[in-house]
């Protein structure tokens, strides 16, 4: 079995605090992926009853 090169060790990374700011990026981030998830959702329903009204 081949052995893996040696990797030097790695100082553990410190946490970073998080800024009031950055949450609210991340807010916009979210309603702007409920708004697409709903658009697609809206149009499986409406793709769906369409279907359902045909058969």
């Amino acid at each position: 079995m081949a052995q893996l090169p040696h990797q030097p060790n790695r100082r553990p990374v410190a946490n970073k605090k998080i800024n009031p700011e950055e949450n609210q990026n991340l807010k916009g981030t979210l309603v702007a992926v409920f708004t697409v998830g709903f658009i697609i959702i809206a149009m499986w329903v409406s793709v769906y009853s369409l279907f359902l009204s045909r058969v």
